[in-house]
């Protein structure tokens, strides 16, 4: 216990230590928390996204990968997970799929708080919401989750693409975003996964305000 106090990066280690042998993964460390981000913009059609007043949002979750180190498809870790906890205690696995299938209904939820309360005092930087008939959409596709509740700890990695909301093969951005963090940054959302999905909203605005649309 005491080596963890002196080297919080030990934790990060035990848990998840596939990622840090890839080396892929600088960290932070920011007042006592670990806090990581990055986004990349791989494709972009400046003239189009700057005509854009507010993003239409909507998820697909279908190819995302959760679990620790081995990242198992949903269909595999699920069930997997719900066997080993019910195996311990009777509807202990129930439970906890009950819990995880109601925090998929966060995730949008929380990217569109995050980024939102990131633009609130900029005028410029178009707001997001869920409302048919908008010019643009943004989808998020997550790629892979990792959760630890034990500390609180959460990998997002994401693919994002505003594309044509008449027709979704039309992109007129594509970015992919990093995100880990041992923090609840969500003000009404629960859970380390909500918070990922905030923290990447608020750090897709922070990339709007900063090189897309300047005051």
């Amino acid at each position: 216990m005491r080596i963890l106090q002196k080297s919080p990066l030990l934790i990060i280690v035990l848990l998840f230590p596939s990622l840090l042998k890839s080396q892929e993964i600088p960290f932070t460390f920011t007042k006592g928390k670990f806090v990581k981000e990055k986004i990349t913009i791989l494709s972009a059609d400046i003239p189009r996204l700057k005509s854009a007043e507010l993003f239409n949002s909507k998820i697909e979750i279908e190819n995302m990968r959760i679990g620790n180190s081995k990242h198992l498809p949903d269909s595999i870790y699920i069930q997997r997970r719900v066997d080993e906890l019910n195996a311990k205690k009777k509807s202990r696995g129930d439970e906890w799929l009950k819990g995880w299938e109601d925090s998929k209904s966060y995730y949008l939820p929380a990217f569109m708080e995050g980024y939102n309360t990131q633009i609130s005092t900029n005028k410029k930087v178009p707001g997001i919401t869920i409302k048919e008939g908008l010019e643009f959409t943004i989808i998020l596709r997550p790629d892979t989750i990792t959760v630890s509740n034990k500390y609180l700890a959460s990998f997002l990695s994401m693919h994002l693409y505003i594309v044509s909301s008449k027709d979704n093969n039309d992109t007129i951005a594509s970015f992919k975003t990093f995100t880990f963090h041992i923090k609840d940054l969500s003000k009404i959302y629960p859970g380390s996964e909500a918070s990922s999905f905030y923290m990447a909203g608020e750090m897709l605005a922070r990339y709007f305000k900063k090189y897309m649309y300047k005051k």
